[in-house]
């Protein structure tokens, strides 16, 4: 290696190094760098039940809020924020049960493009999904790609695919691996046109997106012997639903993705991440009936806080991260939205992301700094910069050398439908940005925030800015990496505020 490249790599690493653990300092849902007596304590609604017994703050009975993200990357539920199957692109990921207990779990896919068809505005919709049956500590392991064919790219849609022969799936039809017994892939593809009841998506939406792992259930009270294990709910006679009890899933799942470059995996890009774990999602058995015929469970109803709740642990005011572009290097910010086209309905056209104006701020390492003012993002025939999709994936680029403009290192080299805007750094080849979610400029700012409740007569904790996830994606020639974005929480408290009136 050359000096100048040593060099280079030193310099992006101090520059990565700024931001890249400052995710850890901070627990979804609780308040930081806020005006609150005592600023910097961790505060979060006080868990209880109701007269019913029911621990649910959102049905404005109650006094408690137990749903909470886990810094440790251990819960009942994962989010996978992003995955990517474009131009020989392929993301591999695990999950993991840590349990002695067998876990049942959903897998749900989403296509990230902006598919019309939500009432008040785009989301990301269902493309796959299935159950798979977690043995005591197993993991299961898989990978999504483009179904392969001799034809040009982005005319075949996306699968899911696992070499794995040892974890059951089930498919509403019949409980198997998707491995095969010699160790080849099986595969379930993507649902798009026809095959999906959302009109409009095509093959080549399903190559991007992002998914979620929902534990269900576990069973109690069972001998495990792999000789009498099936998926299979409907039998019967040792297997698993035909003994023991059916309970809560505990917070024991885990999960890995990286996104890499299969058809040159020597020079390939690796975006490594772990899943959002989302800590006592609920404290009861889910799904027990083992529907299929509708999208169930989700994130939006089968928390045992609602959409409200998980929202609210989810929301932050801004989102930060550094980017280099120089010597070639390559910065891409991902942020989805996980909830946006739950919480976007009919019957909630006011909600959180109704106005999708935000302020992205740019400075350089030398403290110069610019706000785009809708230099960056599509806009949408406005003035201001705009974030309107449930998966948004920001390109961070140069005006002055077009060396760093699409097609990026994601995509080449046949660019991203899901390219929604970059972010501009003028001539800053090096330096951070600040996207906010709650800017003064924003004309709907008290729509930007998620309220939880102790109590019709208790304290209502205010988080204000957007439910997000998101992804700082590096890249020089054949050194990567993907990182959570620093984020700031703004949680603000008011005495006996009733959360019947919350906007999210």
């Amino acid at each position: 290696m050359t000096k100048k490249g040593l060099i280079v790599i030193l310099m992006a690493l101090f520059v990565v190094a700024g931001f890249g653990t400052a995710f850890a300092v901070q627990t979804n849902g609780m308040t930081s760098n806020n005006t609150l007596p005592g600023s910097g304590a961790l505060r979060l609604p006080i868990a209880g039940v109701n007269a019913l017994g029911v621990n649910d703050f959102a049905n404005g009975l109650t006094a408690g809020l137990d749903i909470n993200v886990n810094p440790d990357a251990l819960g009942d539920t994962l989010i996978y924020n992003y995955f990517n199957a474009r131009s020989d692109m392929a993301t591999f990921f695990s999950v993991v049960n840590t349990s002695s207990l067998p876990i049942r779990a959903r897998v749900r896919f989403h296509e990230g493009a902006n598919i019309a068809g939500s009432t008040c505005t785009s989301g990301s919709w269902e493309i796959l999904d299935f159950d798979v049956c977690l043995t005591p500590n197993d993991m299961w392991t898989g990978y999504v790609k483009q179904v392969p064919s001799g034809s040009t790219p982005n005319t075949n849609g996306g699968q899911i695919c696992s070499v794995d022969n040892h974890t059951l799936v089930w498919d509403n039809v019949s409980s198997h691996t998707l491995g095969t017994a010699t160790g080849g892939e099986g595969c379930f593809n993507f649902k798009y046109g026809a095959q999906n009841p959302v009109s409009g998506i095509t093959a080549d939406n399903t190559l991007e997106g992002y998914f979620t792992i929902i534990g269900e259930y576990v069973q109690n009270n069972f001998p495990y012997v792999a000789a009498n294990y099936t998926c299979d709910p409907n039998a019967a006679n040792g297997t698993y639903l035909g003994r023991g009890t059916i309970g809560d899933v505990p917070n024991a799942l885990t999960g890995y993705a990286f996104v890499a470059d299969i058809a040159d995996p020597a020079n390939s890009p690796f975006y490594g991440y772990n899943a959002t774990a989302i800590a006592d999602f609920n404290n009861v058995a889910l799904n027990t009936a083992n529907i299929f015929a509708s999208e169930t469970p989700t994130l939006s109803a089968d928390g045992g806080d609602l959409l409200r709740g998980i929202n609210y642990i989810l929301t932050k005011e801004q989102v930060m991260s550094t980017y280099l572009l120089w010597d070639s290097w390559e910065t891409e910010l991902v942020l989805t939205f996980p909830t946006k086209r739950y919480t976007e309905t009919a019957a909630n056209c006011t909600g959180i992301f109704h106005d999708p104006r935000v302020t992205i701020t740019v400075w350089d390492d030398d403290e110069n700094t610019h706000t785009s003012g809708c230099q960056n993002s599509p806009c949408i025939g406005a003035a201001d910069d705009q974030i309107p999709y449930e998966l948004n994936v920001l390109p961070v680029n140069m005006l002055s050398n077009t060396n760093f403009m699409m097609p990026s290192t994601l995509h080449a080299p046949n660019g991203s439908v899901i390219q929604n805007g970059t972010i501009s750094t003028q001539d800053y080849d090096r330096g951070w940005v600040n996207i906010n979610f709650n800017s003064a400029t924003t004309t709907l700012v008290p729509l930007h925030q998620t309220i939880a409740n102790e109590g019709a007569a208790g304290t209502a904790f205010t988080a204000h800015g957007w439910p997000v996830l998101s992804l700082q994606l590096l890249n020089y020639k054949n050194y990567s990496g993907a990182v959570p974005m620093a984020a700031k929480t703004n949680i603000t408290i008011a005495p006996g505020t009733a959360s019947t009136t919350a906007p999210y």
